[in-house]
């Protein structure tokens, strides 16, 4: 492998960049779903604390909010990398088994058209022999005789 695959990441949370967009876009949402969970909690559940103590107990939960995002972004990222991964792989095996059988239709085609050339070429040597005329075009192009 001639390539640095450390070359081809981003951040300190080591993205690859084809997937750079998704992991950010994945952990602001989470962060803003999580932040905001967790302020409705705080607000709906304080039992009369004061606007402070509601955003310092935010302020306090938050942390696990954004590293949890982070590990779930960075994992979502890279399984989305993976998955793009193995079908670009599966595209590519089914286009060669794809070609496989277009040649091998081909060939078919040849030994067919070869056939009806071959028994075309049989019945004219054979009323030629018997001295008949033969008027039956030769088989065509399109596999019709």
């Amino acid at each position: 492998m001639d390539k640095d695959p450390d070359k081809d990441r981003e951040s300190i949370w080591s993205v690859a960049r084809e997937v750079k967009t998704l992991y950010f876009l994945a952990f602001i949402v989470l962060v803003v779903l999580g932040i905001g969970l967790l302020t409705w909690r705080e607000v709906t559940q304080s039992d009369g604390a004061g606007p402070l103590e509601i955003l310092l107990a935010i302020w306090e939960d938050s942390a696990k909010i954004v590293t949890t995002s982070v590990g779930l972004s960075v994992v979502g990222a890279e399984i989305v990398r993976y998955v793009m991964v193995l079908a670009r792989h599966l595209e590519e095996r089914l286009e060669r088994v794809r070609e496989r059988r277009r040649a091998e239709g081909r060939e078919e085609g040849r030994e067919e058209a070869n056939a009806r050339w071959e028994a075309w070429n049989a019945r004219r040597e054979a009323a030629d022999a018997q001295g008949l005329p033969f008027d039956e075009p030769p088989p065509s192009d399109n596999g019709r005789a």
